[in-house]
């Protein structure tokens, strides 16, 4: 009977870790339209949404073991910073207006790293990696409110 019972609670927390992913590609590069920053345009924010990145799903850090599932997304941004290579400008990126579902109440459970988005620029082109990872919801109500939800964010790269 315990072998029985442990097999059911297995298969509980399998299905609750299929139905709680997110459709999002594990790996993206994107070409900015208009990724040059000039004295004019000292800055560009990008609108990013779950949908725009593919077939695979992120679930919890560690809960990634069924093909199709990940734990961390990346993307990969080119941005054109030639009129500021000379040693005194930084590059700095953020993530902004982070939503699950339409709204902010469980975006915490979003982990983001940023490589090289506060960077000292130093030449023509510079190369920002946005890593996404999903925390595991702390409760029921917490699964809920973010499982199979659109994830909607905002990167702002700025010249300063």
């Amino acid at each position: 009977m315990k072998k029985f019972t442990n097999f059911v609670v297995y298969l509980t927390l399998t299905i609750g870790t299929l139905l709680f992913a997110f459709n999002i590609d594990k790996s993206t590069q994107s070409r900015i339209p208009g990724n040059k920053l000039s004295t004019e345009q000292q800055s560009i924010t990008l609108d990013v949404s779950s949908i725009d990145f593919g077939k695979e799903k992120l679930v919890p850090k560690g809960r990634a073991i069924f093909k199709g599932q990940t734990d961390v997304i990346t993307l990969t941004y080119y941005i054109d910073v030639e009129l500021f290579n000379d040693g005194t400008y930084h590059l700095c990126t953020e993530i902004i207006n982070i939503t699950i579902g339409e709204v902010d109440t469980y975006n915490h459970l979003l982990e983001f790293t940023v490589l090289n988005g506060n960077k000292l620029i130093e030449e023509n082109k510079v190369e920002v990696i946005v890593e996404i990872r999903l925390n595991e919801p702390e409760d029921h109500v917490q699964y809920l409110g973010v499982a199979g939800k659109m994830i909607n964010f905002q990167i702002k790269f700025e010249v300063r």
